[in-house]
């Protein structure tokens, strides 16, 4: 299970749990209106498991917590008597009894409540949640009907002391940890079963391990470095584990940034990374100063922003130059969050107006709920942009992509040949003349069929669309021979959708869709390979159907396209863009004193999980209605609970996570940092005290000059009723990969490039030729139709040649044999050829090459410099002692020795494209040879 926590892994394994398991207690919960039992219990399941709390502290902390929300709701102690259950309702009742003997009372107020009495007991608010609207009803007051509310109103507001309500919260707690505990255990059982083990095991599982004395000795021996990367995002099992790796190897690097711990509520603690840290020795501390993202006026900016948060740590030394114009303050002048956007999207408008591509502009917001209105405001605008969602294919090109893929797998599949003859259809027409041209060609199969056989047998059918070129493309393709990523990437060439999304218009996000599949097949890759399965292409459409009906079929986001890209500030961190847009600055909550919660500062730093004690208060008053429910208010409860000391903490606590996800934001921008609010509406912002001194927002419209800081500051005033200025005009279409024209016209460029096929210059150097003993062969009696059957004769015996080396030449003689049958070629090249040239080339290996070992027919794959992708076989790559790669490319055709050197010279681009390929993967090629069998000659690459 690869999902990073246990909650989701147990709601996918598991399912929805039977409601029959909650029966005990559903009655507590649903007065209390908790809705939902079973997410409340995997977030205390993940919460104990993730922090290795034990069966009786999470017993006993799930009853301190109960006890704490009792004691904030009744500091003084609940009510004496005995109250019943149903008191309020019956004092409802007699409200209303009472208030209708007033006749003449026809207030508006009046007959509001007498209507809210009669629906309070049919209510679908929370048993408890009833009285504190009930505190709250109020009639007219000349009448006599309001003093009749007194006796509710009076028992609704002292709900607080209720006996009834505190023993609903503790008999709760105390029944939900203990399902909770039986779904742990069933949860384990459940695992065990199968073999399987999710993410917190493998990190709870090797602290295990690690704390074993005989393991800690050999991983002693076997590592004397341990790097550990982004530490500040580290919870506190993880932290566990470095602790322990730390005892027994004696190098330990752990590189983070404080300044950026933005994933509390992924279980991280940023307070228990931080004590470690402070507490280390100085001398084991050392800072990297340098700033290489951003240019000087930004970097002196952020340094003076949040120096009064984090110290001298938020000064940083600038390594790029300066430029003009680095900040800028977009001031809304609407009232709603719409408004708000087609601001934003006119300001963007303005940039582009300005010389500024898209596709250098992000905008960072708090949630993606924030993002759907900005990106219909920048649709009104024609201005592209790039988001995170579902629907990849439900998308043209990605229905297209997967019937394309389909159609590899089964070419009868007439499902997926109709819906890509469908998609390269007229959309206007209301009956699409494919559908009338196939139902004649059905019609037309079935009549041949019949009067060839007259016995209606029509199981003969032809394969749909059997002669159209696109569809053909497909067929050539073989599924044998590539990965499906590979595939996926030969398909949407076959279809030609880089030149489709043009013609579709949008190619911008249509591109990154495309991008968007290829990433979703390498996922698909890794997933087969980590769980021990082939990865197939069946495989591959199945699981590319799975996660489209799941909603999983993300359309990411991708650099490179000239789009403006729409994201959240957590899913910004670690990326960059020359101009980013900081939109949300009036984003401010309090923290949910109400979800579970872990804390505790390690003590002792060997053992940063010891003290862990988890906080799991009960919020008894249900919530309000609504897409975005809240806290019912009128208890003053969640007051009071913001003002306690564990309120005052976690306040602190998130406050700070908010200013380090402040701090993130502004430090993605490498040329330019905007904020956009409407005025006096930046409270999120206006938590850095300097801000308004450094960038007045009271400013004129314009540039100013920034005191002792090299850039510039600008100020626009922005508002929706600009937006009729800035409709962009349908943009020019684009290339799926475009390289740079040397003519004035725009060439496309391929998707997928054969090294085999790459085009050698006329100014290739020479190659240095050694000819290896024994005689030369020349092929005088075959004719050009003959050579490819040769090369893949000679091709598969050369191939072989890493296992033949313990064999007899009787052996080998066979071998030779069997290539040369196998492609038709007994009798044109002499068995014995193939076994004497493979021989002396063995010992050429042997020599020049020693304790290299060999890899033979490799396929690779890489980006291609001029655009594109690389996808070819290596006939030989020996890897040396050291690392290094030597690459050995066969040419079986009749030569010359004494033309092998120029000959040799027209293969320099194929193992150009070689050399490309093996050093993107990270290999250091040392030489490149060709090696003509027959010939009897190798050529070394210059």
């Amino acid at each position: 299970i690869t999902e990073h926590g246990s909650e989701r892994a147990l709601r996918d394994l598991l399912g929805a749990i039977p409601l029959e398991r909650w029966q005990p207690f559903a009655d507590h919960a649903e007065r209390l209106g908790i809705a939902d039992i079973n997410k409340k219990s995997l977030a205390l399941l993940a919460a104990k498991r993730g922090n290795r709390i034990s069966d009786a502290a999470f017993r006993g902390q799930m009853a301190a917590s109960a006890d704490r929300v009792c004691q904030l709701l009744a500091p003084d102690g609940i009510a004496d008597n005995e109250t019943p259950v149903n008191l309020l309702f019956d004092l409802a009742e007699a409200a209303l009894t009472n208030i209708d003997t007033l006749t003449n009372d026809t207030q508006k107020n009046t007959n509001t409540a007498r209507q809210k009495l009669r629906q309070l007991r049919s209510s679908r608010i929370p048993f408890w949640g009833t009285y504190l609207e009930a505190a709250r009803i109020e009639a007219g007051k000349r009448s006599g009907a309001d003093a009749m509310l007194d006796p509710l109103r009076i028992h609704a507001s002292n709900v607080r002391q209720n006996p009834c309500l505190h023993s609903d919260i503790r008999t709760f707690s105390s029944l939900l940890a203990e399902e909770t505990l039986r779904l742990d255990s069933q949860y384990v059982a459940y695992k065990a079963e199968r073999g399987l083990i999710d993410f917190t095991d493998l990190e709870t599982l090797l602290l295990d391990l690690l704390e074993t004395e005989e393991l800690a000795a050999r991983l002693a021996k076997d590592f004397d470095l341990v790097l550990v990367d982004e530490f500040q995002d580290t919870n506190p099992l993880q932290l566990a584990i470095f602790q322990q790796l730390r005892t027994f190897v004696p190098r330990n690097r752990w590189v983070g940034d404080p300044k950026q711990a933005i994933y509390g509520f992924r279980d991280t603690d940023p307070q228990l990374v931080n004590d470690i840290w402070d507490r280390a020795p100085e001398e084991c501390r050392t800072k990297l100063p340098n700033n290489h993202r951003s240019q000087q006026g930004l970097v002196q900016v952020v340094g003076a922003l949040f120096k009064p948060v984090f110290g001298d740590d938020a000064q940083q030394i600038p390594k790029r130059p300066p430029n003009p114009r680095g900040v800028e303050r977009w001031i809304y002048g609407s009232s709603n969050q719409q408004g708000d956007a087609t601001a934003l999207a006119c300001g963007i408008a303005e940039l582009h107006a300005e010389g500024v591509r898209f596709g250098d502009i992000a905008v960072l917001e708090r949630a993606n709920r924030s993002l759907g209105s900005l990106a219909d405001a920048l649709d009104s605008l024609r201005i592209p942009y790039l988001i995170d969602s579902p629907g990849l294919f439900s998308s043209r090109e990605g229905a297209m992509l997967l019937a394309g893929l389909r159609l590899v797998a089964d070419r009868s599949d007439s499902l997926a040949a109709a819906t890509v003859i469908h998609l390269l259809a007229d959309p206007s027409q209301a009956t699409p003349q494919w559908i009338t041209d196939r139902l004649r060609s059905l019609t037309t199969a079935d009549r041949m069929i019949d009067d060839a056989d007259g016995s209606g047998n029509k199981s003969a059918r032809q394969i749909p669309w059997e002669f159209d070129p696109l569809l053909a493309r497909l067929e050539q393709i073989d599924r044998t021979l590539l990965s499906p990523s590979l595939l996926t990437q030969v398909v949407i060439e076959a279809l030609e959708l880089p030149r489709l999304v043009h013609k579709w218009g949008e190619p911008a996000r249509r591109c990154s869709n495309l991008d968007s599949a290829l990433r979703h097949a390498r996922e698909y890759e890794e997933l087969a390979f980590s769980s021990g399965k082939a990865a197939t292409l069946s495989g591959l459409i199945l699981h590319m159907e799975q996660i489209a009906a799941d909603d999983k079929d993300m359309r990411y986001t991708s650099q490179g396209h000239d789009a403006v890209t729409l994201m959240t500030y957590h899913a910004a961190k670690g990326l960059e863009w020359p101009i980013v847009v900081l939109s949300g600055l009036n984003s401010s909550r309090d923290p949910n004193m109400w979800s579970p919660v872990v804390t505790g500062s390690a003590i002792d730093d060997d053992a940063p999980l010891a003290g862990r004690t988890l906080r799991s208060w009960t919020w008894p008053f249900g919530l309000t209605d609504g897409e975005f429910p809240k806290l019912r208010t009128g208890s003053s409860l969640e007051v009071d609970a913001l003002r306690s000391l564990e309120g005052d903490e976690r306040s602190k606590r998130e406050r700070n996570e908010n200013l380090r996800l402040l701090y993130v934001g502004c430090t993605r921008a490498k040329q330019k940092l905007i904020f956009a609010h409407r005025a006096g509406e930046y409270g999120w912002l206006n938590q850095l005290a300097n801000v308004d001194t450094l960038f007045n927002p009271n400013l004129g419209i314009g540039e100013h000059e920034l005191d002792g800081i090299d850039t510039t500051f600008v100020i626009r005033h922005l508002n929706a009723d600009l937006a009729s200025n800035y409709v962009l005009p349908q943009r020019q279409q684009e290339q799926w990969i475009a390289g740079i024209p040397t003519d004035g016209i725009a060439h496309t460029i391929h998707r997928v490039y054969s090294p085999s096929k790459a085009e050698t210059g006329t100014d290739s150097p020479p190659f240095d030729i050694t000819i290896l003993p024994g005689q030369s062969f020349f092929l005088s009696n075959v004719d050009d139709s003959q050579y490819s059957a040769i090369g893949d004769a000679v091709h598969s015996y050369m191939a072989a040649l890493p296992s033949m080396r313990s064999l007899g030449d009787t052996e080998k003689n066979r071998i030779a044999e069997r290539c040369l049958s196998a492609h038709s070629m007994t009798g044109i090249v002499p068995p014995s050829i193939l076994v004497s040239s493979g021989e002396r080339f063995c010992r050429w290996v042997e020599s020049t090459y020693p304790g290299a070992q060999w890899h033979s027919e490799s396929s690779v794959s890489g980006p291609r410099s001029g655009g594109g992708h690389w996808v070819g076989t290596i006939d030989l790559a020996l890897q040396l002692p050291n690392g290094e790669v030597v690459i050995v490319d066969h040419k079986s055709a009749p030569i010359r020795r004494e033309h092998c050197a120029a000959k040799a010279a027209s293969f320099s681009a194929q193992l150009n494209a070689y050399r490309e390929m093996m050093n993107c993967s990270g290999n250091v090629v040392a030489t490149c040879w060709i090696h003509f069998p027959f010939a009897g000659v190798v050529a070394r690459q210059n």
